[in-house]
């Protein structure tokens, strides 16, 4: 596999091959683009905007509304994190999708894919890797739906980076759409998809520093002292209350959740599954206002006691939290939608799987459980969960300067790091498929399709980025006029 070191540029020859179509194209039309969202008056696509996104937020309460909103008037990536379902209604029948997609172009995607829905976090060998860290959303669906949502992101991205021209987003774009592509037809000599995962061993440049970093900043210790207090039992832990952040269930809830955990365990596949001593309940807590477009969504923290008495050391948090199906499933045909219930009866058994498929060494807690009325995924909460800076200025930004992506050559050769581990997932999730999804292996449909014209899948998710970056960057402003 090709490696950079932080000193080498990315080799992007393709982007001399696009310059003169870049000449004679206009970026902000995107080409030739067949698309509803392109079609609709200025007036309607307002109209329609504002309707979809008071709808999408229609369950949650006054107050988890009027945050979430808050938070999508920071900029339109930020506005971008929290509408995935406009990006899935503009894009379910996109006519492009034809040209590399098809029948063989399904795999297991993420869903929602935009740069900081990668991170790092333990894997169940405790190594510290950096993938595809959130499933909420994942389906099995073409794959170029994450490919152009995480394009469109980095050019949102860069919008809030200051020192990067914008004449030069578009070949950020082309470095992360060529790696990809690379990486993918790579894998049908070596199918190093199996076994490739991304730790700070395998990782390259700035990632490699970011990841040797994480690992000396944060602890299992220092995770579990933001959270909790020692209870009176020996090695027992309880949940702090924190306003806005955690508030401990009382007594019935939390014993709702005890009985839930037999349901629990029988949904694992890790060895753990006939430990019953991990599974010790030690305290229970709501978790508030964490993330952006699951922001209002019930969540639990659990605290298990561990294998020793050094509490600091070995306890766990689970985080539950509560599945609906992915929000590309009600773009689906009613074909598509059986096919996924029939093999996946609940969004959290789904959640599980897509989870399994698009990660290597899985996490060993990764499970789902039914309570409160609600389907609930189960997952280790890693205490090296933390996102790339990509934005300056922004979490988790000044905590690690050294890995700021402050110019064009660094934020590109970070893409190309994205695209190599977007690819790897996709692949891997790909050999995963359930039965009725099963074909041409993905990379060898890609391979087939993109034989000795490369440039001109680039030059689609370049297309694609570019015009619908500034299709989002209206609808925020829709959205802010509202709000």
């Amino acid at each position: 596999m090709p490696r950079f070191t932080a000193e080498s540029r990315p080799s992007l020859p393709i982007v001399e091959e696009l310059q003169e179509d870049q000449k004679s194209e206009s970026l902000n039309e995107g080409g030739n683009m067949a698309t509803g969202w392109k079609n609709m008056s200025d007036s309607d696509r307002k109209k329609m905007v504002w309707q979809e996104v008071e709808q999408a937020n229609q369950g949650l309460s006054k107050e988890d509304r009027k945050s979430k909103y808050n938070k999508m008037r920071v900029s339109p990536y930020a506005f971008y994190r929290g509408t995935n379902h406009l990006f899935w209604k503009d894009f379910i029948d996109d006519v492009r999708l034809s040209t590399y997609g098809g029948e063989a172009g399904r795999t297991w995607i993420q869903g929602d894919m935009h740069a900081y829905n990668f991170g790092t976090f333990c894997n169940d060998r405790r190594e510290i890797v950096y993938d595809v860290n959130d499933f909420d959303d994942s389906i099995i669906a073409d794959f170029q739906y994450d490919v152009w949502r995480l394009g469109i992101s980095l050019i949102l991205i860069n919008h809030e980076n200051s020192d990067i021209a914008e004449e030069d987003h578009p070949e950020i774009v082309e470095a992360y759409a060529k790696e990809y592509l690379k990486t993918m037809v790579s894998f049908v000599e070596n199918n190093e998809e199996i076994e490739l995962y991304f730790s700070e061993r395998t990782a390259s440049g700035l990632l490699k520093k970011f990841i040797k970093q994480v690992d000396q900043t944060y602890s299992q210790k220092r995770m579990l002292k933001k959270w909790a207090f020692r209870g009176v039992n020996p090695g027992e832990l309880i949940f702090k209350h924190e306003k806005d952040k955690l508030i401990p269930l009382g007594y019935d809830d939390a014993t709702r959740i005890k009985r839930a955990m037999t349901e629990y365990r029988r949904t694992l596949t890790s060895p753990l599954k006939d430990e019953p001593f991990y599974f010790q309940l030690q305290s229970a807590a709501k978790r508030l206002n964490a993330g952006t477009g699951s922001l209002g969504t019930p969540r639990y923290y659990l605290m298990l006691a561990g294998p020793s008495f050094d509490s600091w050391k070995d306890n766990v948090i689970l985080d539950v939290k509560e599945q609906l199906y992915p929000t590309a499933y009600a773009y689906l045909c009613e074909t598509e939608r059986e096919a996924l219930s029939n093999v996946y009866p609940n969004p959290a058994q789904l959640h599980a799987a897509a989870y399994e498929a698009l990660t290597k060494h899985t996490d060993d807690y990764l499970g789902w459980m039914r309570v409160f009325r609600g389907d609930y995924s189960v997952r280790e909460r890693s205490p090296y969960k933390e996102s790339f800076p990509a934005i300056e200025n922004q979490d988790p930004a000044e905590d690690f300067p050294d890995v700021l992506l402050q110019t064009t050559s660094r934020f590109a050769k970070q893409s190309q790091q994205w695209g190599r581990i977007l690819a790897t997932a996709h692949a891997r999730g790909n050999l995963d498929l359930p039965e009725p999804w099963k074909n041409v292996p993905l990379k060898v449909h890609l391979k087939n399709l993109t034989h000795n014209r490369p440039n001109e899948f680039v030059k689609l998710v370049r297309k694609v980025a570019v015009s619908y970056a500034k299709q989002v960057e209206a609808d925020w402003k829709t959205f802010c006029s509202h709000t």
